[in-house]
């Protein structure tokens, strides 16, 4: 079989029915194709169709579909991803006319496309996240761009005009997030580093330490690499995903983050404390273990603005999580990745998750099973459990200030972990928790109380948008907020403002307007006027 890129692409004219006859081939305009076979990227070189009712002859085309199965995976090898990209674009809707004897391309979707939103290759896995920067008031978009399940560049976007720019980063970082001075957070799976993103130079910690060529992904070399002055580390090493369950920082500048202790875990003394010796040794860190604890745990570790360890293993037993928020008063919210028992039964979605408030130190998880030393029956909460997990059984929550379940999307048990979410956590610490089977996102009070919730099921052309600058050329009002979501897995907050939905399952990111349902200004009379 020839190779598919040394194939010349030609249109022939076959005449009609009643007398058919082969014209001589006329080549088409297109670039070369995949020399890696028919089966790499899912299909023919190129699929066309001929408007028949058009002034001039006139045909649609589109290159092979780049996205790829099980098979295709195995075939093409991990090099398969960072050789696809932009191919999104290259392969996209064309449309060709014919001048005189030649095809003349008129129309290129996919060019189109980058010049539009930039960049026309969808997120890998749906992994689209959001983070606002406070101080200049912009939307940093983070997109996987493959199995390594980080990116070194963001998508920043104007909310007010929508103008967006590709932004390079310093490194690829799987998580990153915004302090209230628009300092910029980037974590790795065994560190984090500080920048000012106006200038992008690194913003060291008092406890920091160097480190050389700081980046995430493995697979290949990373496209950036970069030097740190003063970089935390933090204990343990990526999952086998690669997803390393989130970070926070709250408005004191104090950082909530997460580590994946893959290590076997031995039994360790209770009064063996003292995160700062540990951390010089950052691979022999263990957390304490005590029966009902799985393994292997997701640790969370709380550092103050100095970079200094300020609490240990702050939520004991944590298994898996989707994302970790801190508020102003040092309280955590933990979105745990497994469906809540209700009434002894598990929720009839088990890729739903369990968002939980705890109180670092207090709040812990036991488990059923899966764990080193097991629980013993007489040592049970003497209640159902509040969750369950595959591999980890039931699960008890010991000491939460509250939970609400039936959020989110965890991607397992189908298909896969991969696929995952985020929650949002406001100044007010309001919690924006994604509802994704239900096509809506709950709003949560700092006690746990629903306040509301966004959104209904719908598609890009549902929904009439208060500045219809903003939305599709001929909208249909779905009632109520009008917010219409397919499948919205990441959200961002702009605090009273706005708020934003990645809409994957619609291929976009809507803009929310936050507001109340009355204000009023009151004049504070023991309060000077300063103008």
């Amino acid at each position: 079989m020839p190779r598919p890129d040394r194939i010349p692409q030609t249109m022939t004219l076959l005449g009609t029915f009643d007398n058919p006859k082969a014209g001589e081939p006329v080549r088409l305009p297109f670039g070369p194709t995949s020399d890696r076979g028919l089966t790499d990227t899912g299909g023919q070189s190129y699929q066309l169709a001929v408007d028949v009712w058009g002034e001039r002859p006139t045909v649609w085309a589109a290159g092979r579909k780049p996205i790829r199965g099980n098979f295709e995976a195995t075939y093409a090898g991990g090099g398969w991803v960072s050789r696809q990209r932009g191919d999104w674009a290259s392969r996209g809707i064309k449309i060709l006319w014919k001048e005189g004897n030649k095809w003349v391309q008129k129309r290129d979707f996919g060019r189109d496309t980058v010049r539009e939103v930039l960049r026309a290759t969808p997120p890998a896995f749906g992994r689209q996240r959001l983070y606002f920067d406070p101080v200049r008031e912009s939307l940093y978009v983070g997109e996987d761009v493959g199995f390594w399940k980080s990116f070194d560049e963001a998508i920043v976007i104007n909310p007010e005009n929508g103008r967006a720019r590709l932004q390079d980063l310093p490194f690829d970082c799987e998580d990153m997030a915004f302090d209230r001075n628009g300092r910029i957070y980037m974590r790795t799976d065994t560190l984090f580093v500080r920048f000012d993103p106006r200038t992008w130079r690194e913003v060291p910690f008092d406890y920091g330490e160097e480190r050389r060529r700081v980046h995430f992904q493995g697979f290949t070399a990373p496209r950036r690499a970069a030097d740190a002055a003063a970089a935390v580390p933090i204990p343990g090493k990526r999952t086998t995903p690669w997803n390393m369950f989130g970070m926070g920082v709250n408005a004191k500048g104090r950082v909530a983050i997460t580590c994946y202790i893959r290590d076997k875990v031995e039994k360790r003394n209770h009064t063996e404390r003292g995160l700062d010796s540990v951390l010089a040794h950052v691979k022999s860190y263990q957390p304490v273990q005590y029966p009902g604890r799985c393994v292997p745990p997701a640790v969370i570790h709380i550092f103050d603005e100095r970079g200094k360890p300020a609490v240990e293993d702050a939520v004991p037993g944590l298994f898996w999580a989707d994302g970790i928020g801190l508020d102003a008063r040092g309280d955590l919210y933990v979105l745990v990745s497994a469906p809540a028992v209700i009434g002894g039964k598990r929720s009839v979605n088990g890729a739903t998750e369990t968002l939980v408030k705890c109180r670092p130190g207090v709040t812990r998880l036991l488990s059923a099973s899966g764990a080193p030393v097991p629980l013993p029956e007489d040592k049970r909460p003497k209640r159902p459990a509040d969750l369950t997990r595959y591999g980890i059984g039931k699960a008890w929550i010991e000491n939460a200030e509250w939970t609400y379940s039936g959020i989110g999307y965890g991607g397992f048990p189908a298909p896969c972990v991969c696929w995952h979410c985020r929650f949002a956590l406001d100044d007010f610490a309001r919690s924006f928790a994604p509802e994704t089977d239900r096509y809506s996102v709950a709003v949560l009070d700092t006690n746990g109380n629903l306040i509301l919730r966004l959104g209904r099921y719908g598609n890009v052309d549902d929904g009439v948008p208060l500045d219809p600058k903003g939305g599709p050329p001929n909208p249909r009002s779905i009632g109520g907020d009008e917010v219409a979501l397919f499948h919205c897995a990441y959200p961002g907050v702009d605090t009273d403002r706005r708020l934003f939905l990645s809409d994957t399952g619609n291929g976009r990111i809507l803009s929310v307007k936050l507001d109340y349902h009355a204000n009023a200004v009151v004049a504070l009379r023991d309060v000077k006027d300063n103008g």
